[in-house]
């Protein structure tokens, strides 16, 4: 399963130092799929259920951050399935 920026923020676009709307994770963070956040995604995606995070950054940025919280949040069309996920961050 492979995950995908649809929008960025400008705020996010300002942390990761370029615009990644449209890349794939695992392309704009080679060492993505070696972290945790794969399985957070897969959980929304697989499950529907919300996921929350509070810890040290697991990908890497232009700026330093000691902490990041975040929220994944599914959302449906109309069917069964998880057509989108929301990623809410806060950097500290």
């Amino acid at each position: 399963m492979r995950f995908r920026f649809r929008l960025l923020g400008e705020r996010m676009k300002a942390y990761h130092g370029k615009d990644l709307t449209g890349c794939w994770l695992d392309e704009a963070f080679p060492h993505f799929n070696s972290t945790s956040a794969p399985a957070d995604f897969a959980v929304v995606a697989e499950r529907g259920v919300p996921s929350y995070r509070l810890g040290a950054p697991l990908m890497t940025y232009e700026k330093a951050f000691y902490q990041m919280e975040r929220v994944f949040l599914p959302f449906r069309n109309s069917g069964p399935s998880v057509e989108v996920i929301l990623a809410y961050t806060i950097f500290r």
